[in-house]
């Protein structure tokens, strides 16, 4: 198996911290990054080095905020001088919102725009001039099938897994036949911690104005959460979704690959089917056929 200098961001829990793990297991030299590496997440660095003590790759963590550029250019300049020129790139740094729209404020849904896109958007920057002059390399977003369909009381949240889903496929139409390849995951809802630390909106004053909202709101979260508890899918298969990516032959790799184990991802499977017609068609019209990418 082909072994690769992988960096993925936001590892200190959920998606990352597996993904993470199952890459350095399968050999790969893998940079995990994660903010306040030496304070807050200090705990949850020392569990991830600690668990790939005796993997056959090599874990090189370090220190990035996605939100700040200096932080971004230090942060993968660290990562290069360590691990070497990354190969692929998986944007996985992102928070959660969810609660009555009307009840964010426009500083929470700046910080989810600015973290879940600006944020994968940085980091796609600093590594893509690299991967561009190697005419090789890789770029994961991890999106959502929330960035397909819409479930109410989750609009910033979808929000930014909608632009992020425009955000990589327009970057992939870009860099059709450059060597660089974008993919998009879709995972479905898992159990991880991001569930824990999403936020409720801030501005309660709004909140008091829709009351009958408000019990919606808490009555489909209790559904859903109750059913992922009971579902209990298996995070794995999203670190595995990326192994598989990474190891595809460039010209069998999907542009997007849902991982929904709960409910199948269907109404996300019809959605990608439909758009991927349109978009084929649209570019075919305007004569730009030749970067379509699907």
């Amino acid at each position: 198996m082909t072994k690769k200098i992988v960096m993925v961001t936001g590892v200190s829990s959920g998606f990352g911290f597996r993904t993470c793990q199952k890459l350095v297991e399968a050999g790969h030299h893998v940079v995990g990054t994660m903010r306040n590496l030496r304070d807050k997440n200090a705990r949850n660095a020392e569990r991830l080095e600690s668990s790939v003590d005796s993997a056959s790759g090599k874990l090189f963590l370090v220190e990035m905020d996605v939100t700040d550029d200096q932080s971004v250019a230090k942060g993968t300049k660290e990562a290069v001088s360590s691990a070497g020129e990354i190969e692929v790139l998986v944007n996985n740094a992102g928070i959660g919102l969810l609660g009555v729209c009307e009840g964010f404020t426009g500083e929470q849904v700046r910080r989810i725009m600015d973290t879940n896109v600006a944020g994968s958007h940085r980091v796609t920057r600093a590594v893509l001039p690299a991967m561009r002059n190697r005419k090789n390399g890789l770029i994961i977003y991890t999106g959502s099938i929330m960035g397909r369909i819409v479930v109410p009381f989750s609009a910033p949240y979808t929000a930014s897994k909608f632009a992020i889903e425009g955000m990589a496929e327009g970057l992939a139409y870009e860099l059709k036949g450059s060597g660089v390849d974008v993919a998009i995951l879709q995972p479905g809802g898992f159990p991880t911690e991001i569930l824990d630390k999403s936020e409720g909106p801030a501005d309660s004053s709004a909140l008091d104005q829709c009351k009958e909202l408000c019990e919606r709101n808490d009555d489909l979260w209790k559904m859903w959460f109750g059913m992922l508890e009971e579902a209990s899918p298996d995070i794995d298969l999203i670190a595995n979704a990326v192994q598989d990516l990474i190891l595809a032959d460039p010209q069998d790799r999907p542009l997007r690959k849902i991982v929904d184990p709960v409910t199948g991802g269907e109404p996300a499977k019809i959605l990608n089917a439909a758009a991927s017609k349109v978009q084929r068609e649209l570019l075919d019209g305007i004569g730009y056929g030749d970067m379509f990418r699907e």
